[in-house]
């Protein structure tokens, strides 16, 4: 693994060395497989030496590049981990899930920021705090755990909201409840839900 991380570093371009252009044979990549400072050049990813879980290149042809145990030398020489999901490309297709760590909020006034995570928490406050709606377009759920005495419920800032907004919150002690929240082109909503 140390080998393949190493190899992928020396694809990286630097300021300091020339970047590799043009297209390479199958399994080659743009790389110095020297052990020493020179210029990256189109080399056989078998000069990197053995790859630890016994990966070898060289036995499918796909899209003008060779795919051997998801990993992809394209016929540019770059390397990919197949199949590759990528952000900035529309209908795309996923098969199968994904788990999330909850992220923590600290207590007090929030600006919600879907970015941090699909699934946040924060414990509410003892004194007056306010919910704002998030500055990008996203979605995630904010989980509101009150504390075990003196909860006060937050008011919301910045949401387009008619009269529904789910069930009410309230100040019981230990009380969970979680507050649906979107964007979608600077238009914000949230909607709650009881957990008891």
């Amino acid at each position: 693994m140390k080998k393949l991380l190493l190899a992928i570093l020396l694809l990286l371009p630097s300021s300091a060395w020339a970047q590799c252009t043009g297209q390479f044979q199958t399994g080659q990549v743009c790389g110095n497989a020297a052990g020493v400072p020179a210029l990256p050049a189109a080399t056989n990813i078998s000069a990197f030496g053995t790859i630890s879980g016994g990966l070898t290149i060289g036995s499918t042809a796909v899209g003008g590049g060779t795919l051997n145990n998801g990993l992809y030398v394209g016929a540019s020489g770059l390397l990919a981990q197949q199949p590759v999901l990528f952000l900035n490309v529309a209908d795309q297709t996923l098969t199968g899930g994904a788990n999330i760590t909850s992220v923590t909020n600290s207590t007090g006034n929030i600006t919600v920021d879907c970015g941090k995570g699909p699934g946040q928490y924060i414990t509410g406050s003892t004194s007056a705090w306010t919910i704002t709606a998030p500055a990008n377009d996203g979605q995630c759920v904010l989980q509101v755990e009150n504390p075990g005495a003196s909860a006060v419920i937050p008011s919301f800032s910045g949401f387009s909201e008619g009269s529904n907004t789910g069930d009410a919150l309230t100040t019981a002690n230990n009380a969970k409840f979680q507050i649906s929240i979107i964007r979608i082109h600077g238009i914000s909503h949230y909607l709650v839900s009881a957990l008891q």
